[in-house]
Order: C-alpha cells, then sequence, then structure tokens
C-alpha cells in the first residue's frame, strides 16, 4: 500500500468525506452495505488505468478506483470502492464516453453479489451492473445502455 496517502490525497480532491469512509475500503462499511439500495453514480475517481485493454493497476492493494454515488438512503459524499477488473473496465468506458458528467445521460448502479462461492471472492466477479438512461429512469426515460460485467445490452 505504498500509494495509501496518494489516494487519499487524490479522493480528497474529488469529494471524499472525512466522515464518511469509502464504502469497501478500510474504515468503511463492507460492499454489501449498497445491496438493495438506490443509488446514481455522479462521478468516477479511477485510480487505476487501461491501455490497449491492459490495466495498468494504481497499487496492486488498492482498488482500481471509486465511484461517487448518491441515494434516499446514502450519506452525502458517499464512495464506493471498485474492487473487480470488469467493473473497472465498465467504469472506465462509461467515464471515457463521458456519460458521468453528462446532464442528458444518468447513469445507475445496482450492487449484484454473487451466490454461492462467488460472494466469497468478490475480485474476481462483477458487483456492479451499470444503467446508462437518457437522464432518468423515473422520468420514465429509456435505458440507453447495460454493463453488468461482460455483458453489454444496448437498448
Amino acid at each position: 500500500m505504498e500509494k495509501l496517502a496518494e489516494m487519499i490525497a487524490i479522493l480528497a480532491r474529488n469529494g471524499l468525506d472525512s466522515n464518511n469512509p469509502p464504502i469497501g475500503f478500510a474504515g468503511g462499511p463492507d460492499l454489501p452495505f449498497l445491496k438493495g439500495k438506490e443509488m446514481r453514480c455522479r462521478k468516477v475517481t479511477l485510480l487505476a488505468g487501461l491501455e490497449d485493454d491492459k490495466i495498468i493497476e494504481f497499487d496492486k492493494h488498492l482498488p482500481y478506483g471509486f465511484l461517487h454515488i448518491d441515494g434516499p438512503d446514502l450519506k452525502p459524499n458517499t464512495i464506493a470502492a471498485i474492487i473487480n477488473k470488469i467493473d473497472f473496465k465498465n467504469a472506465w468506458e462509461i467515464d471515457r464516453n463521458g456519460w458521468f458528467d453528462n446532464e442528458d445521460y444518468g447513469v445507475f448502479v445496482e450492487y449484484k453479489e454473487g451466490g454461492g462461492l462467488m460472494r466469497f471472492m468478490p475480485k474476481m466477479f462483477p458487483l456492479y451492473k451499470f444503467e446508462i438512461f437518457g437522464n432518468d429512469p423515473r422520468d420514465g426515460a429509456e435505458t440507453y445502455l447495460q454493463l453488468y460485467g461482460l455483458e453489454r445490452v444496448e437498448e
């Protein structure tokens, strides 16, 4: 964890609230805390990089990045760790396409803990289902794109 201080500095610049530790990382609740919660992802802080479809890790002991999420059951400035390579690649694609910070789209996230043995290996299986809507699904908007694991569904 050579880069822990650097990671904290990056997160602090991007809205980390010291009274609300990151979900899925030291000091915060475990990721299953997100199960069943309505979440909109406003932005992402990516620590790792991607070159020629190869992940360049920030630090092998730290998350690949963090989702900045909000929802009715979450504290303000909530962030959740991205600990899975597939989830990282999906978040990278959404960020690269500018959907997180585009008012014409809404990125909603669902935590999907695997059952059976999968729940004991969270780094091996995707945990987040991303849905990109033409702004807000509560306004009757259609799903534009769904990303879950290696599955990509365009509507």
